[in-house]
């Protein structure tokens, strides 16, 4: 199904509603000034391809509900654009899946808007076929990226989150995991932003291919911990903060990895005062 509109889109499913499209994406939206999408059914929205795509060209919010299943056959699960002047982006799902290829993320975000990025996932974030559970990158004109999800696998990367934006960087999850990269690739390059990085795992971060978790942050304080297990072929974690704010990591499980260290990190930043 496919909307293109000039205008703001709101799409409400009804109750039964589940979609299984045949060729191409099961919706794919373009609208200016905003879109809201609703889905509060339990059945599914699958797609040939990518299972959702929204582009908001400029103004007005990005919204996105869906209770039921996403998934991509051959594709992106949920594929979200924010272009220029976009407000915040709000994605609340259940269970996302991607079986594309490459790069073909469960869920992936790129906004260039003015405002926030929040995901919350109460199911599970899968990237099948060399593709991250979940992808975001903003631009240098916005704030927050938020992430508060259950659990999150890629066979690539499990969680990639990349900042440029004027606000704080935060990844919650019950687990996450990988297979060829970094269970988690968290950045954020902006040293006047006026927020930190937080990467708060209850459970186990597991990669059988490369790192657990890879960070890099110039802005603010970084608070990095892990409640359960690391497993990694690489380090455990690994990371430079050259931010205002102090560098905290704490594993409260084993770190079991290979040849490499299991935690190696530096805080680059002479005026900050602990690690």
């Amino acid at each position: 199904m496919t909307i293109n509109e000039t205008t703001p889109v709101l799409v409400n499913t009804d109750p039964g509603f589940g979609i299984s499209s045949k060729a191409g994406r099961a919706f794919s939206i373009t609208g200016k000034g905003g879109i809201t999408f609703t889905h509060t059914g339990t059945g599914a929205i699958i797609g040939k391809t990518e299972g959702v795509y929204l582009n908001n060209t400029t103004s007005g919010d990005i919204l996105f509900t869906a209770v039921g299943d996403v998934q991509g056959l051959g594709g992106m699960g949920l594929n979200v654009v924010g272009g220029a002047n976009t407000g915040n982006v709000t994605i609340n799902v259940g269970n996302v899946e991607s079986n594309g290829g490459l790069l073909n993320d469960a869920i992936h975000i790129q906004h260039s808007g003015t405002g926030n990025v929040a995901v919350t996932s109460t199911g599970t974030l899968s990237g099948k076929v060399n593709s991250d559970g979940i992808f975001i990158e903003n631009a240098a004109s916005s704030q927050d990226i938020t992430v508060d999800a259950n659990v999150i696998e890629g066979t690539y990367h499990g969680a990639h989150l990349e900042s440029r934006g004027k606000g704080a960087i935060s990844l919650k999850a019950a687990s996450v995991s990988a297979v060829s990269q970094e269970a988690i690739t968290i950045v954020h390059t902006n040293a006047a932003a006026t927020g930190g990085m937080t990467v708060d795992i209850s459970g186990d971060v597991t990669s059988t291919g490369s790192t657990g978790i890879s960070f890099t942050n110039a802005a603010g304080a970084t608070d990095i911990h892990v409640g359960g297990a690391v497993n990694s072929a690489g380090f455990g974690v690994e990371g430079v903060s050259s931010g205002t704010g102090d560098l905290r990591v704490v594993i409260d499980g084993k770190i079991t990895n290979g040849a490499s260290q299991g935690v190696q990190v530096s805080n680059t930043n002479v005026a900050n005062t602990g690690t």
